[in-house]
């Protein structure tokens, strides 16, 4: 069945396959570095498997809100590939309070009735709005 665009569903086409929402399943098929993806019931990309190198694989959680609150990555050094944890949790409407990657937590304060957002351990500001505020905690 022939899709959006010339895609068709489920068939590989200059090395990629989609499912039946259109979606890439597999991308560099038959490759040394093919990567394999799926997906959660909304969408969002819930892996990333390369079956020819495992330690390359990445893995994502998200809220019910479809934020992400999790991934796990690797990290490419001379000694080898070791893996990355990434945490993130947000307020309820929808701003960040906080990033861990590994042991490194970073968190985030913002002004009320503005956009600015300015991480709370080093007071540095950035601009998100009509206004930059330096606040010290």
């Amino acid at each position: 069945m022939e899709a959006a665009e010339g895609l068709t569903r489920g068939v590989s086409q200059g090395g990629l396959r989609y499912d039946e929402l259109y979606r890439v399943t597999v991308a560099n098929v038959g490759r040394s570095h093919e990567r394999r993806y799926t997906y959660d019931a909304n969408g969002n990309i819930t892996n990333i498997l390369m079956p020819k190198h495992a330690s390359r694989n990445k893995s994502f959680m998200y809220d019910d809100l479809d934020r992400l609150i999790r991934a796990d990555v690797p990290r490419f050094q001379p000694q080898g590939v070791t893996r990355d944890q990434y945490e993130y949790s947000y307020d309820l409407v929808g701003n960040r309070l906080s990033s861990r990657v590994n042991d490194q937590v970073q968190t985030y304060a913002y002004v009320p009735g503005d956009r600015t957002v300015f991480d709370a351990g080093s007071h540095r500001a950035e601009r998100r709005g009509k206004h930059v505020c330096v606040c010290v905690q």
